[in-house]
């Protein structure tokens, strides 16, 4: 719903417009952020197929640890992952899993899923394990290896932590991301240039109506297209302005294949009129030419 006070909105209304078409040239998210994995892997990917979502393409920088740990004498009740400095705790969660080769009274399995970090912070990280009554004991990520079971004692409890999954964060991009992502950067330079073509239509516009040159249903057809295109840019930057975000690219989906027939038809429009200026300018330069050379000849027939 619009705000009838119209004087509390609308000196938002050039910002706004602003805003909703440059998403017309603009990636939906400046340099594609990496895309984070979602906690549940079998729930995430299946989103991703049904959504259509190209998941697929994108490296997503998370670290992954998954195993069980059991305390003699005492009860797990948190594993955590710390960063270097131990102020940073990026993933937590409690024993949630029967292994019955372990326990199979108790919950000793567990999995942590820690996103977003660097290599580096990884693997200066270290694994808290947090005990009901003796503590904490740490275990430095480095030091974990695939299959075993790190062993620790804090008084007289023994810690076991054992190890199924280890997997490093990656920030490594599939080729076929770096194809689409070249592809995508390619296009939108390209727009942002071709979208000097529509200033110099409307210089030449009135050059073209006056000497009645082309098509006047091809001029019709670029104002039809220009006129859809701005009453949708309005119309959202209305309510941009006044109730939500319009700045999505969803709400300029039906109006994108308009903005790109609309440049390719002005940079044509414009590529037949330089065309047809240097045939007038080379025919001009010729007869320039030609009556130069008979001036030349009747001054030289006076002189003999």
């Amino acid at each position: 719903m619009i705000d009838p006070a119209v004087g509390h909105w609308s000196h938002r209304i050039p910002h706004s417009f602003g805003l909703v078409a440059d998403t017309l040239t603009t990636p939906a998210v400046s340099g594609r952020a990496k895309q984070i994995a979602a906690e549940n892997d079998l729930n995430g990917s299946l989103f991703d197929t049904q959504a259509n979502r190209r998941a697929f393409l994108v490296a997503g920088s998370q670290g992954r640890l998954a195993g069980w740990t059991k305390a003699s004498d005492d009860r797990v009740i948190a594993i955590s992952i710390v960063l270097a400095g131990g102020e940073n705790t990026v993933a937590i969660v409690a024993p949630s899993l029967i292994r019955q080769e372990i326990d199979p009274k108790i919950p000793t399995g567990f999995v942590l899923i820690a996103k977003d970090i660097a290599p580096s912070e990884w693997r200066g990280g270290k694994v808290s394990v947090q005990l009901a009554t003796h503590g904490l004991v740490e275990y430095a990520i480095a030091d974990l290896v695939l299959g075993r079971v790190a062993v620790r004692k804090i008084d007289n409890v023994v810690v076991g932590l054992g190890v199924d999954v280890l997997a490093t964060p990656s920030t490594s991009e599939p080729w076929v991301w770096r194809l689409q992502a070249c592809w995508e950067r390619l296009f939108y330079v390209t727009l942002r240039w071709a979208h000097w073509g529509l200033g110099l239509f409307l210089l030449t516009l009135g050059y073209r109506v006056w000497s009645r040159r082309g098509s006047d249903n091809q001029i019709a057809i670029i104002f039809f297209f220009a006129g859809m295109i701005l009453l949708r840019l309005c119309f959202f930057a209305v309510l941009d302005a006044t109730s939500w975000p319009g700045n999505q690219p969803r709400y300029l989906y039906p109006i994108m294949p308009l903005h790109v027939s609309l440049i390719t038809l002005v940079d044509a429009h414009l590529v037949r009129i330089a065309m047809g200026g240097a045939r007038s300018l080379f025919h001009f330069l010729a007869k320039w030419k030609m009556k130069r050379a008979k001036t030349l000849d009747e001054s030289i027939a006076r002189t003999l």
